[in-house]
């Protein structure tokens, strides 16, 4: 089930309602399907969320609005591990409407096992808070219009399509994602539209003042004990690989994942496919077929590990994906609102798609894993080059170059 959160805060002094919504509403729910909603309007606030079930021709019975005695949550959420087991929406009210709005940052939200994009508003303290999770897994956008509202939505077409917001070009953001493929952060391609960053808080008050701050950090140690046994080091990578994909591993039915060979994402794989080999159910690997071209060298064909973990994993059913060429992908329909495909031949989206039907509600995912072990992935190079470390670039294009030829 897809969730999706919406809102206003009037900085006018005039009061909120919930036809305010209804252009932005329009922009995000998708044609042809039942979307259950859940609208809550007080003095300045009015809030919405969401729900829909692409599976289901009857709208969901509930859009994961939690009211509190001190405020309201509109929440996108899934929680996984010990917190699934939980009512996400009320265990948001009870943890965040319940400690003073300093205390949001630390004990509230560091310590959730999930993926999550909110809204609280905190009636005692005239305060929108908007959060988003530790990887920014979930989309929340916002724009401010001095004098007038914040209005905020998980998708920016919510706030370009309705007017809200203007599309004047952000130039630096378009810079940005042409060399590192990504806007700057915090920002997107409309200089209008602001992004939450991932693991922060932006707070605004009812004069419009806003305050970001971020409420966790990845700690990461310089250098591990080079006296370390590999064996240990194994063991523990094993261990705590082990325990992410059990805590995203469904109750019922299948398990998708992303399966292209690599070191990051066939591990995943195959400790999905065995987590719930117990019980019946598949894990779906979509497995890009195509050696992938990076910039002045030829990756690796890694069809042949695909073939080999699927050889020793019985309820592991591979389907292959083929990628459209580059003419293909520029030529196709693209989303004007997030310059993003939107054709239905586009790969990622036909095998989401795909899973969906087959009744998987979670696809687990390496992506990213190469550049985050080796250092070496596409906008690794454009990250040095973009932040100034001229040295530390010279020395990975002297690298490449004896490498590659």
């Amino acid at each position: 089930m897809t969730q999706l959160i919406l809102g206003m805060l009037r900085l006018d002094g005039a009061q909120a309602a919930g036809g305010m919504l209804d252009s932005m509403r329009a922009a995000i729910q998708p044609a042809g399907l039942r979307v259950s909603c859940d609208l809550w309007a007080d003095g300045p606030i009015v809030m919405a969320s969401l729900a829909i079930d692409p599976n289901q021709t009857a709208p969901p019975t509930s859009a994961a609005m939690a009211k509190h005695g001190r405020g309201i949550v509109a929440a996108d959420a899934k929680f996984y591990g010990e917190s699934a087991e939980l009512n996400a929406a009320n265990r948001l009210a009870d943890t965040l409407l319940s400690r003073p709005p300093h205390a949001l940052a630390t004990d509230a939200l560091g310590s959730a096992h999930g993926d999550f994009a909110l809204a609280v508003w905190d009636c005692q303290q005239s305060l929108l808070t908007l959060v988003r999770d530790h990887y920014g897994v979930r989309p929340l956008h916002y724009t401010h219009r001095a004098g007038e509202y914040v209005a905020f939505c998980s998708l920016p077409a919510g706030l370009l399509e309705s007017g809200l917001a203007s599309r004047t070009t952000d130039c630096a953001s378009v810079a940005s994602f042409v060399v590192n493929s990504q806007p700057l952060p915090g920002r997107t391609l409309f200089a209008d539209v602001c992004s939450v960053r991932a693991a922060h808080c932006v707070t605004f008050d009812l004069r419009g003042k806003a305050r970001s701050r971020r409420y966790w950090r990845q700690l990461i140690p310089e250098y591990a004990d080079i006296d370390l046994d590999p064996r240990v080091v194994a063991a523990e990578v094993s261990r705590l690989l082990e325990q992410a994909v059990q805590r995203r591993v469904p109750a019922t039915g299948p398990i998708a994942a992303h399966m292209s060979g690599g070191l990051d994402s066939t591990p995943i794989a195959v400790l999905a496919a065995r987590a719930v080999r117990s019980r019946g159910d598949m894990c779906l690997a979509y497995s890009f077929q195509e050696p992938q071209g990076q910039w002045d060298e030829l990756l690796t064909d890694e069809t042949p590990y695909v073939a080999a973990a699927a050889e020793k994993e019985p309820n592991l059913s591979v389907m292959a994906v083929h990628s459209p060429s580059w003419l293909n992908l520029m030529m196709g329909e693209v989303d004007r609102n997030n310059a993003m495909p939107v054709s239905p031949d586009e790969p990622e989206i036909a095998l989401l798609q795909d899973a969906s039907r087959r009744g998987a509600g979670v696809m687990l995912s390496g992506w990213g894993g190469d550049e985050m072990v080796t250092s070496s992935g596409g906008g690794h190079m454009a990250e040095l080059f973009w932040r100034g470390r001229w040295r530390q670039l010279r020395a990975q294009m002297q690298a490449r170059r004896e490498r590659t030829g």
